[in-house]
């Protein structure tokens, strides 16, 4: 994929996305570094910002780089990838600003035990999930006679179930069996 091409597919989705008001977290090896300065690289490999690249895309939506806000706790040179020529800080988070709020940490994993000259680069993220707990004030029943009526048929070779054909008839099946 050229450089244009995956901009413009970037831009199109960020626009979807910021259209709806979802939170948006770009995340990945995204080929460049947020800037050039000593905090993100050693070595001789000094790179600038691609004028097409994923960080420059990001950074014109308005996104932010999560790693700004919680750089002052990891270790500087903050470098995910290595080689030859030095490291450099390429792999990393961009968000909006209500997706800051819920970047609550960001760990650098030096050893996965892969063979690769990337480090592990995790987000910790509070998305507000809470663990579902069985309510205790009234007991909650499954009417498994209306899921046993429902038409289903396992065709051959297919490994789940899915509505009988010969059965099901469109809007009268929604009537009949939910």
């Amino acid at each position: 994929m050229k450089m244009t091409e995956l901009r413009d597919q970037l831009k199109s989705i960020l626009n979807k996305a910021q259209r709806r008001s979802d939170i948006i977290y770009v995340m990945g090896d995204l080929q460049d570094t947020p800037d050039n300065s000593n905090t993100f690289h050693y070595g001789s490999c000094r790179i600038a910002k691609h004028p097409l690249g994923i960080v420059k895309t990001c950074e014109n939506a308005d996104l932010l780089c999560s790693v700004y806000h919680h750089s002052e706790h990891m270790e500087k040179p903050i470098i995910l990838r290595h080689d030859t020529k030095g490291g450099r800080f390429i792999d990393g988070t961009y968000t909006c600003i209500q997706g800051m709020e819920k970047v609550t940490g960001i760990t650098i994993v030096k050893d996965t035990g892969i063979d690769s000259d990337h480090d592990l680069f995790i987000s910790k993220l509070d998305l507000g999930i809470e663990k579902f707990q069985v309510s205790n004030e009234r007991e909650e029943r499954i009417n498994y006679k209306s899921i046993m009526n429902i038409p289903m048929i396992i065709k051959t070779g297919d490994d789940h179930p899915s509505l009988n054909d010969n059965v099901y008839k469109g809007p009268d099946y929604q009537v009949d069996y939910y």
